[in-house]
């Protein structure tokens, strides 16, 4: 009988990401023949897989194409913010999407990028899965990441990801209307952040050089930091002392309109 399968944040041929996420490969072609060999002795040629965003990044078009032909299992998308048109223009088995909402084994699932803290149907048992935070967010009772970083670098079924969500605590009252048996569990308590860490440095690092070198669109360079405008992206390289280059005086006029 056909499995369904979720992953997210593979990262195909993006060799930083070994070091942002402290990853066992020596380098980008490891990384993605380990998680090549690891999804298919898993997906089948009939199973459902759907990954949720950054399937590659920086990863040369033909062989993101190979890469994709070679996993197993109809594929489909739930864009990241590092899924590029080449990455959206893939053979998926589905129209990508930003979100969706399906049914698999009678039970509820909201899927997205990111994590939640409210989703359609949690009142009523609906789970939300998710990847982004590489294993870094604290999960809840229905709320998951699925990403590679928290999974063995493999797909990860809908029996195994209830089996890691029994773990968590059960809801409360004070984070969740729903009470006993409801969605959320009782939040981890996180120290506060008062500097930015050193992966997001790199990613800006890797976004302003983008941008201001051409090999990146506006769009790109800043949904690459999770910001929401190319002015907040040159804010964030000067705080960060990053060079300024000639050339965003005309970028930074073309995002506003001038």
């Amino acid at each position: 009988m056909p499995q369904t399968y979720f992953t997210a944040d593979t990262h195909f041929g993006h060799t930083n990401v070994i070091r942002f996420c402290n990853r066992p490969f020596a380098d980008a072609e490891e990384m993605d023949e380990a998680m090549i060999a690891n999804w298919n002795a898993v997906v089948g040629p009939k199973d459902d897989v759907f990954h949720l965003g950054d399937f590659a990044v920086r990863c040369d078009p033909k062989k993101m194409v190979n890469i994709f032909r070679r996993l197993n299992g109809r594929k489909h998308l739930i864009i990241g913010n590092h899924d590029s048109g080449a990455t959206i223009a893939l053979a998926w088995s589905s129209q990508p999407a930003h979100y969706r909402e399906i049914s698999v084994e009678k039970q509820r699932i909201i899927l997205l990028h990111y994590g939640m803290r409210v989703w359609n149907g949690m009142r009523y048992g609906a789970l939300q899965l998710f990847g982004h935070s590489h294993g870094r967010l604290p999960c809840c009772r229905a709320s998951l990441d699925v990403g590679v970083d928290s999974w063995g670098y493999t797909p990860v079924t809908l029996a195994a990801a209830r089996e890691r969500l029994a773990l968590f605590e059960p809801a409360n009252l004070e984070v969740d209307p729903a009470g006993p048996g409801g969605a959320l569990g009782v939040p981890l308590p996180r120290p506060p952040v008062e500097h930015p860490s050193e992966e997001w440095l790199l990613e800006l690092h890797e976004a302003w050089s983008g941008l201001c070198s051409g090999q990146l669109g506006s769009e790109d360079a800043v949904r690459q930091v999770g910001l929401t405008s190319v002015e907040e992206l040159a804010a964030a390289a000067e705080r960060a002392g990053l060079p300024s280059w000639d050339r965003f005086d005309s970028i930074h006029d073309e995002a506003r309109g001038r």
